[in-house]
């Protein structure tokens, strides 16, 4: 515990409950008690870092994801134009089919979620009817 900074620590502690370690193993890893860690889950600002945290390694994983989602919808167009049997073709075009009208339906919901926060966060001013 000697020569590290409490930021130090609360880094690996968080890091180590992200690796879905018990507060036990993490507290070890973070070279803290158990009863510390139980403080410093209690406390408002470190869940908020955590939270953060966890929603950065999030990010990054649906950017790989998304990189990853490209390449995949090229096998499956590769494999409904060339595969060798029937079958196959026709499972690949069901997949991207279906993958197709699941991603549409996602982002038309992001689309029309984005455009009612646009309107909630709006002036009360500008939401309410005119009379003419």
């Amino acid at each position: 515990m000697a020569g590290r900074s409490r930021r130090g620590n609360d880094q690996a502690l968080i890091l180590a409950l992200l690796n879905g370690d018990t507060v036990e193993a993490a507290a070890a890893q973070a070279g803290m008690g158990e009863r510390t860690v139980y403080r410093r889950l209690g406390d408002s600002a470190f869940q908020r870092q955590l939270s953060q945290t966890r929603t950065r390694y999030l990010q990054q994983a649906i950017g790989v994801l998304a990189r990853r989602s490209v390449e995949a919808a090229g096998h499956l167009q590769h494999l409904a134009a060339h595969a060798e049997t029937d079958s196959a073709r026709v499972s690949a075009a069901r997949h991207i089919l279906d993958l197709s009208l699941r991603a549409t339906e996602t982002l038309d919901l992001a689309e029309r979620v984005a455009a009612l926060e646009a309107k909630l966060e709006a002036p009360a001013e500008a939401r309410r009817p005119r009379i003419a």
